[in-house]
């Protein structure tokens, strides 16, 4: 572009646009912005961010830090009057004598500031050219006197420019040299660092570091958004209660409404509107709503304007963007000025977008907030049955809650799949109450499909095996099963997991097997890895009780990948395989490697998982917290787990953990709080029979702790029977556990051969089949007797030599000197909260809501919320049941 023609009229000159503006409170310093020393600075450096970002403070900054260190600067602040390339030019001219030390209230039109800056080429004093606002140069003539300046940059005159959009002003050559420093809106956010620094100078110590960190993350780290955030809390006493304040919001809605989107042409701000109701945006969603064909050039051009957009990642090959969540906030109350039957159609036309598209969630989440409650339900019913058929129980459980059971007895799909969702989650007792209403029904059949029958009989059966209700599961399921009318299909495969399960805790291996053959059969017709997944969890239990262990490592990798595949690293059906997985590894020692099946994975399982695979995955986390000397972890994740039980309803579980907790608590030195623990566990109900699962918590756990607390009297005898019972049922693995503990308390009972010659045993059952840890987790006693059987010239021995090599190695490389830290109790974890949130959990468990706590302590029920929120954070726990279980005294 040719440079424009200046003119030689005067121009009077405002002075307050040849400096930067003073900033009416103090500035927090962005050292991870600063510009370096004047010989590092690039030609030209580019500031580009939304409204409020920070620009001109930085600018501000870099003037002062420049000046400094004796660099001349000149300041020009544009605005749109400076489109008229004369009063441009005029001002230029007039910053750069400024710069240079001179003064100017009026000047001529600058025609020679070119040639000025050709001169001070040959000067070894930098100059330094600060334009800010630069989105008001729009014009051709404008544009083209400012690619003339970027022309003359060099070693001694440098161009910083700011604003919310940029011009072509010859900036793509200078890229390609390497002369540019671009800083975008993302550079601009305030880090935590600088939040903090921001709201410390402003409030000091009435706000909290947690406090100020929130309020960064909830502004996004705006700049003026924190500034409101400041005033209007300068005299507010609940700084607790501030993201929801009134004040803040308010001047930060004026300062959008004026300074952004009244500036913007009318057809913009109905788009603005209309699509600001979706968490992500792309083209095709923006032109079905809104009624263009442009919405991909419009988004495009409104990130680049710097317009509170940002641009995401997407799975498909589909640009996607975001709003600022206070623009976005903002552009959704100007909608609602539009009336609420105005918003409900809008939503309504998403959810047909969305329904369009195969996305049904989406579509039945827009259905429910448009008010279109029955059109939401009625495509909840075409789709429900297909979740549960993948497994995608968390899904189902968001909606679970979404329902009341007048709505599902006229949506029976739904139903089947609200029940599915509350039976995983341990909700047993309203599943229950629930079929109750159901049950003549179900009997008659009547107007029930082949598939619902399936469905409410299967889920009956697995609702009574998650309330540890085995002996029902039996009478009923052993009939059930066969009677099923699709072999391949979720429901029956669900059954014939809990069946199975059933027979196995009873003893009845061949049974079991006989069960799983069912399945086994009709995967052959599937495809789903979710019905892999719940066969092979069963496969993997029934490989770990007869010692094949590998075949139960090989069975659940096999699985997982299947999982992975088809529906996502994290989903339902890969958590069931990584539970079975995470223990099988574990027990063989590959500890990395059963880190890696539990990442990401455990609350999944915890929530939406079968009960045993809960319990597998969270003890096989502690036990490798544990290991790694990490004992608070540990007993974090043992109080989850009991709270989850808790919630489920499951004694068996809760005692399970309990017993857990205490080993760990004697471990590490701590006695009185693992007499503490065992003083908690509920004793076993009475029975003739115990189950295989339930005699893993009644018999072996208890068992452990004595003998590591050194009390053996009586139990030999007992070790001995139970051993017989676990050989003649067939169940190796509890054999193998009651071997090494029986040789432990005959070496305390000062018998040692008795108790190497039992330790033999063991390793000759184990050590083939690739046990390790079952070894290694029996204490000082245990590991004394392997290196004794190691030692020992036994023939027998030779024929896993290999193994106990293996065996004395990972003895031999055990962590030594880890200093262990005694357990927190779990009334000692109230030690890390304040007074206030001891007060709102401790009110919390007598079952009062949010609400109910604000009113019983003069708080908002925000506020009540926010003090919640710390509260789990400070506890590392992730809802009230959990912090009310730990913090109890």
């Amino acid at each position: 572009m040719a440079r424009a023609k200046i003119t030689k009229s005067q121009v009077p000159i405002v002075g307050s646009k040849l400096a930067p503006p003073r900033s009416p409170v103090q500035t927090i310093p962005r050292a991870r912005l600063s510009l370096g020393g004047a010989d590092e600075l690039p030609k030209l450096t580019l500031v580009k961010g939304p409204a409020g970002s920070g620009k001109t403070i930085l600018l501000a900054q870099w003037h002062r830090a420049l000046h400094k260190t004796g660099v001349d600067v000149a300041w020009l602040t544009l605005d749109g009057t400076d489109n008229a390339a004369d009063r441009l030019s005029a001002y230029l001219a007039a910053a750069l004598r400024r710069a240079a030390g001179a003064t100017a209230a009026t000047t001529s039109s600058g025609e020679r500031i070119f040639e000025d800056l050709a001169r001070r080429h040959d000067q070894r004093r930098p100059l330094v050219l600060i334009l800010d606002e630069l989105e008001c140069v729009v014009s051709d003539e404008a544009v083209g006197l400012l690619q003339g300046l970027v022309r003359q940059t060099g070693p001694s005159f440098s161009i910083i420019a700011a604003g919310r959009a940029i011009p072509a002003m010859g900036q793509a050559r200078l890229l390609l040299e390497g002369g540019v420093r671009e800083v975008t809106g993302t550079n601009l956010k305030f880090d935590d660092t600088e939040v903090c620094a921001m709201l410390g100078s402003r409030l000091g110590a009435r706000i909290s570091t947690d406090e100020a960190i929130r309020l960064g993350e909830r502004l996004d780290g705006w700049a003026a958004g924190l500034q409101f955030a400041c005033l209007a809390l300068q005299n507010k006493a609940d700084i607790a209660g501030f993201a929801n304040h009134a004040a803040a919001q308010g001047a930060m809605a004026d300062y959008l409404r004026d300074d952004v989107f009244n500036r913007l042409p009318e057809d913009l701000r109905d788009f603005l509107r209309h699509i600001s109701i979706f968490p992500v945006l792309t083209a095709d969603l923006c032109d079905a709503i809104t009624n263009r064909q442009d919405s991909a050039a419009v988004l495009a051009r409104l990130e680049d304007a710097g317009l509170f957009l940002s641009r995401v990642e997407l799975d498909r090959d589909v640009a996607g963007y975001r709003f600022h969540d206070v623009f976005g906030e903002f552009l959704r109350g100007q909608l609602a000025l539009l009336g609420a039957g105005h918003v409900a159609t809008v939503h309504r036309a998403a959810s047909a977008w969305y329904a369009g598209q195969g996305r049904w969630l989406d579509a039945i989440e827009f259905a429910m907030r448009g008010g279109d409650r029955d059109n939401a339900l009625r495509l909840l019913e075409s789709v429900a049955m297909d979740y549960v058929g993948w497994g995608d129980l968390e899904t189902l459980l968001v909606w679970s809650n979404r329902m009341t059971i007048e709505e599902a007895v006229r949506y029976p799909h739904a139903l089947a799949s609200w029940l599915w969702a509350k039976v995983f989650a341990g909700h047993h007792r309203l599943v229950t109450e629930t079929l109750v209403q159901f049950n003549t029904r179900l009997a008659e059949g009547q107007g029930l499909t082949p598939l619902l029958q399936d469905n409410f009989a299967s889920i009956e059966i697995l609702n009574d095996g998650a309330a540890d209700r085995f002996d029902d599961v039996l009478a009923k399921g052993e009939k059930a099963l066969p009677a099923m009318r699709r072999l391949n299909s979720f429901e029956t495969t669900a059954m014939a997991l809990v069946v199975a399960s059933a027979q196995i805790s009873y003893g009845s291996l061949q049974e079991a097997r006989r069960t799983l053959d069912i399945s086994r059969r009709s995967l052959q017709l599937s495809d789903r890895s979710v019905n892999h997944a719940y066969l092979q969890v069963v496969d993997g239990i029934i490989a770990m009780t007869e010692l094949r262990l590998n075949d139960a490592i090989a069975g659940h990798q096999l699985a997982l990948g299947n999982a992975i595949a088809e529906r996502g690293p994290y989903s339902h059906a890969a958590g069931l395989c990584a539970s079975g997985l995470c223990e099988a590894l574990y027990e063989a020692n590959r500890i990395a490697d059963a880190e890696q099946a539990i990442e990401g994975r455990i609350q999944t399982v915890t929530k939406v998982g079968w009960s045993e695979c809960a319990l597998n995955i969270n003890l096989t986390a502690a036990r490798i917290a544990a290991l790694r000397q990490d004992h608070a972890l540990a007993n974090k994740i043992l109080a989850e787990a009991q709270a989850m039980s808790a919630q489920r309803d499951l004694p068996r579980m809760i005692a399970t953990f309990q017993w857990e907790q205490a080993h760990l608590a004697l471990s590490v030195g701590d006695e009185q709080l693992s007499n503490h623990i065992i003083s908690q566990i509920a004793p076993a109900p009475p029975t003739d029979f115990m189950t295989y699962v339930e005699a893993v918590t009644r018999d072996i756990l208890p068992i452990r702790l004595a003998l590591a607390r050194g009390e053996c009297d009586g139990l030999s005898p007992r070790l001995v029977r139970l051993m017989a019972q676990a050989k003649n049922m067939g169940f190796r693995r509890r054999w193998l556990k009651l071997c090494i503990l029986h040789a432990v308390c005959l070496a305390n009972l000062g018998r040692p051969e008795a108790a190497l010659n039992e330790m033999i045993s063991a390793l000759r059952a184990g050590l083939p089949a690739g046990f390790i840890r079952s070894f290694l987790d029996e204490g000082e006693v245990a590991i004394g007797l392997v290196r004794q059987a190691g030692n020992r010239p036994d023939i027998s021995m030779r024929s896993f030599s290999s193994q106990m090599e293996r065996l004395q190695a990972a003895i031999d490389n055990r962590p030594e000197g880890s200093s262990a830290q005694p357990l927190a109790s779990q009334g000692s974890m109230r030690k890390l909260l304040t007074a206030r949130e001891v007060e709102i959990i401790d009110i919390a468990a007598r079952g009062l809501t949010n609400g109910e706590i604000g009113e019983c302590l003069a708080l908002s029920e925000p506020t009540v919320k926010w003090h919640m929120q710390k509260a789990f954070r400070k506890l590392g726990v992730g809802n009230r049941t959990e912090a009310i279980f730990i913090t109890r005294e």
